[in-house]
């Protein structure tokens, strides 16, 4: 039999709350972190709810939010090794969902990225695609509209925004 490692419900209760805060409203996240437990047993007068150590981290012990880098970073790499595995179990697959919530909180608070503006965007997609200016002239009208577009003298239309999604297959609100 596996070692179980104890998370009390008390601490499963508060890390639910931190995570609903987080994320405002009601998130369920409860449920989550209730997919990796196995059972509830009483100990000292306490009821505790174990969890299968091959659902712990090595030197953290059960998943609960994200205090530090060196956490953060333990959290990554035991979702990245969970990742390479070809076929999880369900428990795994819940385990590796934590984690990702877990590891979303953490990064959308220390790590934020700021919204694109539609030039940005543009730009972006430019790069990548290897094109030019003049690439896109048949799409939005002219050079010198798309180089005023690029400049910020004229804002995209809905005309425009739609055929650049359909040419770039991405949702036309990345342009708003």
């Amino acid at each position: 039999m596996k070692e179980p490692v104890y998370l009390t419900v008390a601490e499963v209760l508060e890390i639910h709350r931190q995570l609903v805060q987080e994320f405002g409203g009601t998130y369920g996240c409860l449920s989550g972190i209730s997919w990796t437990m196995l059972n509830t047993v009483g100990r000292s007068g306490k009821m505790i709810a174990t969890i299968d150590k091959k659902y712990t981290t090595k030197e953290i012990g059960a998943p609960k939010l994200i205090a530090s880098e060196k956490q953060y970073d333990e959290y990554v790499s035991t979702l990245l090794a969970l990742e390479r595995q070809d076929d999880l179990t369900p428990a795994e697959e819940n385990f590796a969902e934590l984690l990702t919530l877990l590891i979303e909180v953490y990064e959308e608070k220390h790590y934020p990225i700021a919204d694109a503006s539609p030039i940005e965007v543009l730009r972006e997609l430019m790069s990548a695609n290897n094109l030019r200016q003049k690439d896109l002239a048949p799409l939005l009208g002219s050079e010198s509209v798309v180089s005023e577009i690029l400049s910020g003298k004229r804002e995209l239309n809905k005309r425009q925004i739609k055929k650049l999604s359909k040419r770039f297959g991405i949702s036309p609100a990345v342009f708003f």
